[in-house]
């Protein structure tokens, strides 16, 4: 299967999301994770696992899946839906973002300094969330010229 995915769709998925808070692993895969806030508690958050699977052409829309409830401290493990290898993915993932809100909290000045490379979806992330908190209305994205074609 690895022969048929792209260098990009395997290195380049960690820098796909959709503002503010849908990241896709990537297009070969569809599993979605969503962040929700948690009322104006900013300690924590609801994390949804999603799969997304486009229906063939011509197909009958199946019923509603199954929605699958954790508490903050449940593991993942316990949502068998999702198949074993899958749930031991999303416990790591849930250890990572303990560690990273730790990290978050660690900077002396309240200003988290990001890495140029693999921090620049984080980095963006925050300038365009400050630049949505500073304006009075929404921004708009830039307009893009039109390209010329060639004659």
């Amino acid at each position: 299967m690895v022969d048929n995915i792209s260098d990009a769709d395997l290195n380049d998925a960690i820098f796909y999301s959709v503002f503010p808070n849908i990241s896709p692993w990537a297009d070969f895969n569809p599993i979605f994770y969503r962040f929700m806030p948690d009322g104006n508690n900013p300690e924590q958050c609801f994390h949804e696992v999603r799969f997304m699977v486009a229906l063939p052409e011509g197909a009958e829309r199946p019923a509603p899946a199954k929605c699958t409830f954790l508490d903050l401290e449940d593991d993942y493990t316990e949502a068998t839906e999702f198949g074993s290898y899958l749930t031991k993915i999303f416990n790591q993932d849930y250890l990572n973002h303990k560690a990273m809100q730790k990290g978050a909290k660690s900077q002396p000045n309240g200003i988290a300094t990001f890495a140029q490379y693999q921090e620049s979806k984080l980095r963006h992330f925050h300038e365009t969330l400050n630049k949505w908190l500073d304006s009075e209305e929404p921004p708009k994205s830039p307009k893009r010229k039109k390209a010329k074609l060639a004659a």
